[in-house]
């Protein structure tokens, strides 16, 4: 048989961009505790009554140049102002998706969408309307109330590129995010250009708060989660040996742990052990053992941070 090399064409992840994501990431993160997805499906929830599924397509870095050739002339633009810079964010709403949007605040709902949109003065003014209700969420949700983002307005192709190829701007690299937006009768997409400049600003260093917010994150993304089934098991005792003890261990040896909360009494298992969840060993859950002949049971007593062992390593 034949064995042809696979040719990988995979796209170069540079340290540069590893650094670029991080701080996209604590750009959002210091704008909303929520995920800005979910602050998103709130909102059309609320304001839509519709139900909305998001997925990233896309996140990379463009020039101005190559974020000009990515803008469809006839998408609704919108230009955000962040608070602590004077170059602004950009966003792209798809042309058929903010007529859904319009025609639905309108009270106007249409299953049916034309071949061709425009939009008058009324239906523009409408998607302001919208986009002001989903900055003001985020506003609220923000764990940094000094970090403001303030609609502009909507802006043209033309004023847009006008204001792109200025020396100030020209000069950027901009994260480059598209999103695809799904509803039962309706697919659409939203892209977003930041400037790097934002997302490398002073107050994005972290901070205590930052750690919260890691937190925060973190313990939503687990609940996100929630079907995976995760192994727990008990740790009941801890020795320590070398390298050259454990390449002579036998089959029928006998090892003493020096450290245990573990004993038997009358044929039953008792004491104190640590709960481990999946592979770590940093964190999990104290618990007393409550164990019949047939079968082991532990009760949750408390939380463990870290390796309590680490320290005596």
């Amino acid at each position: 048989m034949t064995i042809k090399p696979f040719q990988f064409n995979l796209k170069k992840y540079t340290s540069e961009h590893r650094d670029f994501l991080d701080r996209l990431n604590r750009f959002e993160s210091a704008c909303v505790q929520k995920k800005i997805s979910q602050i998103m499906k709130d909102v059309f929830k609320s304001v839509l009554r519709k139900d909305l599924n998001i997925s990233l397509s896309t996140i990379d870095m463009l020039g101005v140049g190559n974020a000009l050739n990515n803008i469809s002339k006839s998408s609704i633009l919108l230009s955000v102002q962040n608070s602590n810079s004077d170059l602004p964010i950009i966003l792209e709403v798809d042309s058929f998706l903010a007529y859904h949007i319009i025609k639905t605040i309108l009270g106007e709902p249409s299953e049916q969408i034309p071949n061709t949109v425009e939009f008058n003065d009324t239906e523009l003014a409408v998607m302001e309307y919208f986009m002001m209700r989903v900055l003001y969420i985020m506003h609220e949700q923000s764990s940094h109330k000094d970090i403001h983002l303030r609609l502009n307005g909507i802006i043209s192709y033309d004023q847009l590129a006008g204001m792109m190829l200025t020396p100030r701007f020209s000069g950027e690299k901009l994260a480059h995010i598209l999103t695809q937006f799904q509803m039962p009768s309706l697919n659409g997409f939203v892209r977003i250009f930041i400037p790097q400049l934002i997302s490398q600003s002073e107050w994005l260093q972290i901070d205590d708060s930052f750690s919260s917010i890691a937190e925060h994150r973190h313990v939503q993304s687990m609940k996100d989660a929630g079907y995976i089934r995760m192994p727990v098991r008990a740790e009941c005792g801890l020795t320590r040996v070398t390298e050259s003890e454990i390449q002579s261990l036998e089959k029928d040896d006998i090892i003493i742990f020096d450290e245990s909360d573990v004993y038997i009494d009358k044929q039953v298992l008792k004491g104190d052990v640590v709960l481990r969840i999946g592979h770590g060993t940093q964190g999990g859950y104290s618990a007393h053992i409550d164990s019949t002949k047939k079968q082991l049971k532990c009760k949750i007593t408390g939380f463990v941070q870290g390796d309590p062992h680490e320290k005596d390593r």
